[in-house]
């Protein structure tokens, strides 16, 4: 019998037993205690910790809880959130999904990735894990050899070059766009969504539609033209890969969850002209620092910077309502003149 509970720091799968054994089943409904948790623990768990809390307040852990289909479901939840929100390597997101199946006894999932995947056989009973070795996968870059391809959208016209540039010119605003596939836009450029780097929007077109860019994780570069006076539902969700963007000065509108999940940004101003931040807006933006929120804002709306765990402090307007759940639960909201 144990007389003292020990873990590995450098093995996940020992930190979560661990935590399970000492807290119980609750720790993993809990984020922000349990990502405390991890911290307390030693530094080296604090990316440990900041994934499984991702995973947590998106209630795949509870939804692990349950049993047959359900479960089955809330592994795909998994594998997808780690794949395409946080981009975990692939041997990364095989581990990570491994403990799970073994704490929550759900069925292991195989990979999706591209390319080869080099994975040790498993076998029944219990098996001494490790933190997995180097894998050999493909990355998702462009193929250089993949042709251009252009088309019109309503009034606009659009070209993607081999290079990933994608450059959107005309007259008004753009369509809306559905979702074709979990994490996919029905945009025609989102066909090769994985080779899209950089988007370039000529002046003279006025609204983003809704779900334009979502989820195109691999888009680093944007440019804005001074025509622009809407951004649109969605249109920027996940574009994790995005590290600045300057809305110009003419935007009036940033619609709801219009840059949410863009973990990469790190400074956000937002323009004068803009009345009200959208619900989760700039939500799961893990790597903002700063955001400016001039006095034209009046009403900044639920979980419009919630998950924005790196911004400690946001100056806004004496006079605006901030709905009690607009930022995460460690920011401190600073109040300016009215």
């Amino acid at each position: 019998m144990r007389t003292e509970e020990t873990y590995n720091p450098q093995d996940f799968a020992s930190v979560m037993e661990y935590l399970y054994r000492t807290f119980g089943a609750d720790v993993f409904r809990n984020a922000p205690r349990m990502y405390a948790i991890f911290c307390d623990l030693a530094p080296k768990l604090k990316p440990y910790g900041n994934i499984i809390r991702q995973l947590a307040e998106r209630g795949i852990l509870t939804a692990l809880e349950r049993d047959g289909a359900e479960r089955s479901r809330a592994m795909m939840r998994a594998r997808d959130c780690l794949e395409n929100e946080l981009l975990l390597g692939a041997d990364r997101v095989a581990y990570f999904l491994g403990v799970l199946a073994d704490l929550y006894g759900a069925e292991p999932l195989r990979q999706t990735f591209p390319g080869p995947v080099t994975a040790q056989p498993t076998t029944p009973g219990p098996v001494q894990r490790t933190v997995p070795g180097p894998v050999t996968v493909q990355r998702t870059v462009p193929d250089p050899r993949v042709p251009p391809m252009s088309g019109r959208s309503g009034r606009l016209t659009w070209e993607l070059d081999a290079a990933g540039l994608l450059t959107i010119s005309g007259h008004g605003d753009m369509e809306d766009f559905s979702q074709r596939a979990y994490h996919q836009s029905a945009a025609p450029w989102c066909v090769r969504q994985s080779a899209l780097t950089a988007l370039v929007i000529k002046d003279g077109v006025r609204g983003i539609g809704e779900r334009a860019f979502f989820y195109c994780a691999n888009l680093k570069r944007v440019t804005l033209p001074g025509s622009l006076r809407k951004i649109g539902y969605m249109s920027f969700r996940g574009c994790s890969g995005l590290q600045r963007i300057a809305i110009p000065d003419g935007v009036k509108e940033i619609g709801v969850s219009a840059f949410e999940g863009c973990a990469g940004l790190r400074d956000v101003q937002i323009p004068r002209g803009v009345g009200v931040i959208a619900g989760h807006a700039f939500a799961e933006c893990r790597g903002l620092t700063r955001v400016t929120i001039p006095d034209s804002v009046r009403n900044i709306a639920y979980g419009a910077f919630r998950g924005c765990a790196n911004l400690s402090r946001a100056y806004v307007p004496a006079g605006a309502i901030v709905d009690p759940d607009a930022f995460d639960f460690s920011a401190a909201v600073i109040r300016g003149r009215g």
